[in-house]
Order: C-alpha cells, then sequence, then structure tokens
C-alpha cells in the first residue's frame, strides 16, 4: 500500500472517529436537557456544517499521525537457516531473533545454536558424535566442526604422530566415530649369546680314537639396539639400528688323534719266563683333557701298565692274567708308574671308563718274560 492510499484511509478513519465524539457530546447534552431525539439529529447536522473546516482538520491532523507511525514502524524481511541451507523467508513487524524463530514454527533443542546477522538467523542442529581414544570412549553432541574441533571440545589432546581414522580437517556429521591411536617409541637393547664353535684338529701326537681339548669354548654375546614403535602400547613395528659386540666368540678346538697304535698280541699263558709274581691289579684310562703322558714320555695306550719301578723295572716286557685264568689282560709294557702303585701292584690301561669299572679290583699273576 503507498502512501498516498495510507493518508485516504486515514483520513477517513478521523472523520469517523471525530463524528463518534461529536455524537456523544450531543447525546449527553441532550440528557441533560431532555430534548427530544430530532433535536440531537438537528443540532448534529448543524454542527457539522458550522465545524466542517474545523473537522477536516482534525481528520488531516490525525491522519498524518498515523501515516509518521507507518512510515517509523520498519517492517522486517527476515531469513531463517537450518544448517547452512535457506528454510524460510517473511515479513514482520517483530524485532527479536526469538519470535521470528516462533513465527518460522522453527523449535529450538538442546545442544543447537543460533547465529544472528543483521535479519538472518542461522540455526545449527546439534548431533551425537563418539570419540575412542585412550581405551575408552565418549559420546556427547556437537553441532557441524572439524574433527580437530570435536577432540578440543572433548579435552583429547594428540601428538603428530598418532593416528587419527578421520583427517582433521574434514567435517563430523551424524553418529561419526573419531578413533584416535597413540603412537609412542622408544629405543631397546637386547645381548644375544653367540654359541661357540667345535673345531675338530688331527694330529699325530695322540693315537687313533684318542682325543684332546687345546682350547676351551666360549660363548660370545652380541649387544643389538632396535628402534621400536607402539600403538596404544602394543609393538608394532622393530627396526635394528645397530649392533656391537660385547665379548668374541672362542670356538673349541680337539685334537683328534691319528697315530696308529703298536699292536698289542694277547696269547696263552707263558711257557718260558724269567719270574713272576701275584700282585693285585686295577685299571686306568685317559685323563679329562683326552690323554695324559706315561712316565717314560709316551702316551697311554693297551698295553701299557704302571708299576712300582723297584720291583718290575719300566722297559720290562709283560703278561698278564688273572690266577684262575678267567680274565687275560695279555702282553704289556712296563711303562708308567704311579703314586698308589708300591709293592706287588700293578695297574693296567683300559681304553674306557666303563671298562675300567667292570675290571676293578683283581688278583693277577704278572709273568717277566724274557
Amino acid at each position: 500500500m503507498d502512501i498516498k492510499s495510507h493518508i485516504k484511509k486515514a483520513t477517513g478513519v478521523c472523520k469517523s472517529t471525530a463524528k463518534k465524539i461529536f455524537d456523544r457530546a450531543l447525546d449527553i447534552f441532550s440528557k441533560t436537557t431532555g430534548r427530544a431525539k430530532s433535536v440531537k439529529n438537528i443540532k448534529a447536522v448543524s454542527f457539522m456544517k458550522r465545524h466542517k473546516i474545523v473537522l477536516t482538520a482534525v481528520s488531516a491532523m490525525t491522519a498524518a499521525v498515523m501515516l509518521m507511525s507507518v512510515v517509523l514502524i520498519k517492517q522486517n524481511v527476515v531469513s531463517v537457516y537450518i544448517d547452512g541451507q535457506e528454510y524460510t523467508t517473511f515479513t514482520t513487524l517483530k524485532s527479536d531473533s526469538e519470535q521470528w524463530l516462533d513465527l518460522a514454527g522453527v523449535e529450538i533443542f538442546e545442544g543447537d545454536t543460533v547465529t544472528v546477522d543483521g535479519t538472518s538467523v542461522y540455526v545449527d542442529r546439534a548431533f551425537y558424535v563418539t570419540v575412542k581414544a585412550d581405551g575408552g570412549q565418549t559420546t556427547f553432541k556437537t553441532v557441524k566442526a572439524t574433527v580437530s574441533d570435536v577432540l578440543a571440545k572433548a579435552q583429547i589432546e594428540y601428538n603428530d604422530g598418532d593416528i587419527i581414522n578421520i583427517p582433521l580437517e574434514d567435517t563430523v556429521s551424524q553418529n561419526s566415530v573419531i578413533e584416535l591411536n597413540r603412537v609412542s617409541s622408544s629405543t631397546v637393547t637386547e645381548t644375544e649369546t653367540v654359541e661357540f664353535e667345535t673345531e675338530k684338529v688331527n694330529t699325530d701326537q695322540l693315537y687313533v680314537g684318542q682325543t684332546k681339548v687345546k682350547t676351551s669354548g666360549q660363548n660370545g654375546k652380541i649387544e643389538y639396539t632396535y628402534a621400536v614403535t607402539y600403538v596404544d602400547g602394543v609393538e608394532t613395528e622393530r627396526q635394528l639400528v645397530g649392533q656391537e659386540t660385547v665379548k668374541e666368540t672362542v670356538n673349541k678346538v680337539v685334537l683328534v688323534g691319528t697315530k696308529k697304535k703298536p699292536t698289542v698280541v694277547t696269547s696263552s699263558t707263558p711257557t718260558s719266563y724269567k719270574a713272576v709274581y701275584t700282585m693285585t691289579a686295577t685299571a686306568y684310562t685317559y685323563g679329562n683333557d683326552g690323554g695324559n703322558m706315561t712316565a717314560t714320555g709316551i702316551r697311554p695306550y693297551r698295553g701299557i701298565v704302571a708299576v712300582d719301578p723297584r720291583v718290575i723295572p719300566l722297559g720290562t716286557k709283560l703278561y698278564i692274567e688273572t690266577s684262575d685264568g678267567s680274565y687275560i689282560y695279555g702282553t704289556a709294557v712296563a711303562a708308567d708308574t704311579g703314586g698308589a702303585i708300591k709293592g706287588n701292584k700293578i695297574d693296567v690301561f683300559l681304553e674306557t671308563n666303563s671298562e675300567c669299572i667292570s675290571f676293578g679290583r683283581r688278583t693277577v699273576n704278572v709273568y717277566v718274560l724274557d
């Protein structure tokens, strides 16, 4: 409606109002003087004619006031947006944003945000998101926001190396689930034992079947340094970054005999001999190191016996058997001595410890051969 239309309408309203005021005054006058209703009508017409100019002026003034009111009261063109999309636009004389939302039929719920920019009202609806971190999870309402904003709202800090299933700059949506995995690293040092190997070296200083440890073996140690990566405390990657030999490995060296043993001939009781002794016999074998030199400087073998040189001189050839003939040691050479071998005692050499145990202690006849 234009201004002329407002003035015309206001003038008509003013005239009607003035007439009502005059009629009311005349009615009061008529009741006071007791005149008939016809008088009222005659007076009204007469009053209107005599005061036509005055009534017109009053009407014009009233119309002007009303027009000024219409002009001064500004109408607002309001636009309402929900989640960035235009919801409605309308015109109203109301100036309060809450009233605007009521007129638009928009209800605000818990967590929603309302932003007013002039006559534009922006409503962002809140929705639920879930954040999983540090072995727990939390679900809460938020409006349109980035993953970074949501983590800040949840008061969850993170480092550059941490793993987040959604990029930080992405915008979350209804029922989004943000998972944060903590990544940490450390340096781990581990020591590994390196077992020694056994080397066998042939030697003609030992008889076939004889062995001797030349060098004892020693295990070595190597220290390894790793860069280890953990995700939520669980190791996920290990990279070798250094190693150091803490102790060198020493291989065990064993000498293995290649020298052929002299042939030992066992025979029946000799018929020709210089003397015969009845003695107590025991047996001995190689030492713990694989062999031990005899008193005459040779390595022992079967056929070497230890004697008391005061009874049987070293180098004497002998024949040994039990007195009942149940065990025959055979021919032998007196080539060794022993601290416990005194008088009529003899110690025969056998190849193994089990043979020595089986031999035990026996009474034997020792024949001194020619």
